[in-house]
């Protein structure tokens, strides 16, 4: 996990940069959630999780969640 998230500082929902060992070092779950802004099934999916990771922070769950957002510019790169 350290390899996959070392190369780039992690952004919050504010807009600020954290390292990634401040944003998830000690947690004891971490879930990637791999999401793209034009896809209808992402769209539907992420108020559901919000809505859980919201509910389980409350309960003292410690845990984050870190989503990792596909651009459609990526996917012309891969073709």
């Amino acid at each position: 996990m350290d390899d996959l998230l070392s190369s780039q500082p992690l952004v919050d929902r504010d807009g600020e940069e954290h390292l990634h060992e401040d944003a998830i070092v000690g947690k004891k779950s971490i879930a990637l959630y791999f999401s793209a802004s034009w896809c209808k099934p992402c769209k539907e999916f992420t108020p559901r999780l919000v809505e859980m990771y919201n509910k389980k922070k409350a309960e003292g769950e410690d845990m984050e969640v870190g989503e990792l957002a596909v651009r459609t510019s990526m996917i012309h790169d891969l073709g």
